[in-house]
């Protein structure tokens, strides 16, 4: 009984102390201007909790800011792995995906968005890119521009990016219906 009690002690004194250390790391990270110092504080928390999903999601981001991929696709699918339902691990490892010239396995990845959050306009509009651009697919990357026009219409972006698709389609004069809206 005795032992149980010192273990049961043990072990939540280690949990508070590495709560306090991630806290400390967190605030450091927040603070730090340097992407590269502000991985490190990032990966000692991933370090100290492995399940640390802040962590995966934020330290993701700065790897896509500096255009290091494969570091962000990692991050990504861990956090996936850790939150299968968190659509922002899908739409970041798809941006990856897509700039890594993967644009098949993005799609992939944009699919998943849209499943779980379907109104997601970022996760149609990349999709739509990836069509569009990557497969050459116009008349699928419209129909996502579509869904953004009809979540959104008072937002430009979805016009926009429907007449490039539609000019690249060779629907010149709806292209340009589209300009105009």
């Amino acid at each position: 009984m005795r032992l149980t009690l010192l273990f049961l002690f043990g072990f939540f004194q280690t949990c508070v102390c590495q709560t306090r250390d991630i806290d400390k790391l967190i605030k450091k990270a927040e603070k730090e201007t340097d992407k590269e110092a502000k991985i490190a504080y990032l990966t000692q928390i991933v370090s100290i909790d492995p399940t640390y999903r802040y962590a995966y999601f934020e330290r993701s981001l700065i790897y896509i800011e500096l255009k290091r991929f494969n570091e962000a696709m990692e991050d990504c699918s861990r956090l996936i792995e850790l939150d299968p339902r968190n659509f922002t691990g899908y739409l970041n490892r798809g941006i990856c995906k897509m700039s890594d010239g993967d644009p098949r396995d993005a799609i992939h990845d944009f699919y998943k968005v849209i499943l779980l959050d379907p109104n997601n306009i970022t996760g149609h509009f990349d999709r739509g890119i990836v069509k569009m651009f990557k497969l050459g697919n116009y008349d699928e990357g419209i129909k996502d521009f579509d869904q953004i026009i009809k979540a959104m219409p008072w937002k430009p972006i979805g016009f926009i990016a429907r007449g490039i698709a539609k000019m690249k389609y060779g629907k010149v004069l709806e292209s340009i219906t589209d300009y105009d809206a």
